[in-house]
């Protein structure tokens, strides 16, 4: 046994909640007590994406954690481990906990989720490699990255199986090979994979991205064959069954052969009604799932699931029945529900039935389990269709697509945080739509659901930056290509950027296909004069100014016609010949000189050879500091210090240049340092203390 107070000691509380109906995020104290030493290891040992934990002194650090969207959901509980040395004694070992309160109350990071369609494989009875492909489609970025998860081996976790980054072709598919098996496919061997898909909905990172993955839960499959079985077709363990065998709850991985069925079993109570949903994990199409009751007769069948009351106690058999000839692999869930689900009056409205006609107006609707509620209505071009569900209990899993009619890849996915999921639609041509509501799990929900249908000029969802329709409204944009873009009917959009003088600035804006660029004018900084208007030629606009002096000019793109329209802006400087000129925030080189930032970020500043720049923060006690720092034409490095120029906090490399991290023990002032690593030239910074 140690002397008390010789090791470390936590001190409490253990666990905190995050009401993310009031905070996007959770900073907390972690502490330890420790009588005979002055500095103690804080490490983070166990914990989840997002979590970080950031010394304070010898005794704290600050543990800091921004749930993603996907993270988001009710009751959510997030686990992480902290150790603590002395460097004499074996680590203290610690676990805390985080409890999500108020997810359905969560906004969420800007944007909406990526769409995305497979068309999943058959089984492979030739040799690889297998060619996969992922269709996508985001309405406010690009996507960003899609990454197959395979692997011939059951029950791993996503981490064990073998990854494979797809290639984006010139038609935006995704597409990728998984290699050859054959070697090792034998009699036959079922391969499991699935996707997980990024768009880029944060200019400056990842932790406002969207991630999605597809299939939502479980797998996709198909079973390689080695060159011995030509015509083999694998099957599953309960294959050959002497009787059905029981009605699984939740299974994954069966096998249907040549046009046979599969028969299950399970025992039921009058009264008692029994789900069952299926899914393909392979190409074949949905299974069709009939109940029979205890005397053989057809109680219910239809595709993809059903859901069936029992007239009389005994056991009912389930069969589920391929829909081709072709080999299928499935997923199966069922559930035994006591009470009865009564159908909404848009029912029968989904497969083989056509969807229900939805009128614009509010109304209330019931999502049975095994049920998929299909609505379709039409819109004319130069108009807008919004549709909105808001389930009746904040835990209830309900996702919401649009989708062109016939059309597998949904036109938009609304994103499953906050208390309603909606999609919004710009129409270009009269389009025949299709709203889905669906869910994951086996239980009753009740919605209400709404369709509104309007010009342009009155329903029309604003891109990622926001509505920025006059000069004071404008965000400061970097230097990049800005895709996505959106002008709604009768508004400009306005951006700004900040020069020093002299710089020769390039403007160029670029409609979709098919539509004229829209006006563009680069205006100064007063955000009325006009500096110089673009020259138009079909789909793309070019504008080109000198910057008369130091200061801000704002770029204005629009009006546009009476529909909205989607565009790309970008623009670039150059600066004027000769040497190094000082930035407009100089002299800034010492502390008692130090610039201060405004929160957002700081554009094109310079770094002449011997020059660092330094950025005084006022910041409290437990305040966070994030720090990015873009690269522009010089390679710089990033520090946060204190007045005497110890070293609190370094950048770390990133895709773009570099990061910083920082929590505040003590209020006071911090400086945020910019090093030049060679030569001159310009960067980028932005800052955030919250």
């Amino acid at each position: 046994m140690w002397p008390e107070a010789s090791i470390p000691v936590f001190v409490g509380p253990f666990a905190w909640s995050l009401n993310l109906g009031r905070d996007d995020h959770v900073a907390a104290l972690v502490r330890v007590r420790d009588d005979d030493t002055a500095e103690v290891t804080l490490a983070l040992r166990h914990g989840f994406e997002g979590a970080r934990l950031d010394p304070v002194d010898g005794h704290s650090a600050m543990f800091y954690f921004r749930p993603r969207p996907s993270q988001v959901a009710p009751g959510a509980v997030f686990t992480f481990t902290v150790g603590a040395s002395d460097g004499d004694h074996p680590e203290v070992l610690q676990d805390f906990a985080v409890v999500l309160v108020n997810a359905d109350l969560f906004g969420g990071c800007p944007g909406s989720p990526p769409s995305a369609f497979h068309p999943a494989l058959e089984d492979q009875h030739g040799p690889g490699p297998y060619p996969v492909e992922v269709r996508t489609q985001d309405p406010d970025s690009p996507v960003r990255e899609v990454v197959a998860f395979w692997s011939a081996v059951r029950g791993l976790g996503e981490d064990e199986m073998n990854r494979l980054p797809l290639d984006r072709g010139p038609d935006g598919v995704f597409r990728g090979t998984v290699p050859d098996l054959s070697a090792a496919g034998g009699a036959g061997r079922l391969v499991l994979y699935h996707f997980r898909l990024s768009d880029d909905d944060d200019p400056t990172g990842e932790s406002c991205d969207h991630g999605v993955r597809l299939p939502p839960a479980g797998e996709f499959a198909f079973a390689v064959y080695g060159p011995e079985a030509p015509d083999a077709c694998l099957d599953d363990d309960l294959a050959g069954a002497v009787a059905p065998p029981d009605l699984p709850r939740d299974a994954s991985g069966l096998r249907l052969c040549g046009g046979q069925p599969d028969e299950f079993a399970v025992d039921l109570l009058a009264g008692e009604s029994l789900a069952v949903a299926t899914r393909p994990m392979s190409a074949g199409g949905p299974a069709r799932v009939a109940v029979r009751d205890p005397s053989g007769v057809l109680v219910t069948d239809a595709p993809g699931g059903v859901l069936a009351e029992a007239g009389v106690t005994g056991r009912y058999g389930v069969v589920v029945t391929p829909a081709s000839g072709l080999p299928v692999t499935y997923a199966l869930k069922s559930a035994i529900l006591a009470d009865a689900c009564t159908p909404d009056t848009f029912e029968p409205d989904q497969d083989p039935h056509p969807p229900a006609s939805l009128p614009e107006g509010e109304f209330q609707a019931t999502l049975c389990p095994a049920d998929v509620d299909d609505y379709r209505f039409l819109v004319e071009s130069g108009t807008a269709a919004a549709v909105t569900v808001r389930p009746g209990t904040p835990d209830a899993d309900v996702t919401l697509a649009l989708f062109e009619e016939g059309v597998d890849l949904p036109l938009r996915t609304a994103s499953a945080t906050g208390a309603e999921r909606r999609v919004v639609f710009e129409a270009d041509r009269p389009l025949a739509l299709v709203a889905r509501v669906s869910s994951g799990s086996l239980r009753e929900v009740r919605y209400g659901l709404a369709l509104d249908i309007a010009g342009q000029a009155v329903l029309c969802e604003e891109d990622l930056l926001g509505p920025c329709p006059t000069w004071d409204q404008a965000p400061t944009l970097f230097e990049a290509t800005w895709d996505k873009l959106k002008l709604c009917p009768g508004k400009a959009d306005f951006f700004r950027t900040g020069l020093n003088g002299g710089e020769t600035l390039s403007v160029a804006v670029e409609s979709d296909p098919g539509r004229p660029a829209p006006p563009l004018a680069v205006l100064a900084a007063d955000g009325r004069t006009v500096l110089a208007d673009g020259t138009e030629s079909g789909e793309a606009a070019l504008a080109e100014v000198v910057a008369p002096g130091p200061g801000p000019l704002f770029f204005r793109v629009g009006p546009p016609t009476d529909t909205a329209l989607a565009y790309s802006l970008s623009f670039w400087t150059q600066d004027p010949p000769g040497d190094c000129r000082p930035d407009r925030l100089e002299p800034n080189d010492f502390p008692p000189e130090a610039a201060t930032l405004p929160a957002g970020f700081t554009t094109h500043l310079t770094l002449c050879p011997g020059d660092r720049d330094l950025f005084a923060l006022k910041v409290g006690a437990f305040q966070t500091v994030s720090a990015i720092l873009l690269f522009g034409t010089i390679p710089s490095h990033l520090s946060l210090q204190d007045g005497a120029g110890n070293v609190l906090a370094s950048g770390s490399p990133a895709e773009y240049g570099e990061d910083l991290f920082h929590v505040a023990g003590q209020p006071g002032t911090r400086y945020l340092v910019v090093d030049s690593a060679a030569g001159s030239g310009w960067y980028d910074v932005g800052v955030e203390v919250e």
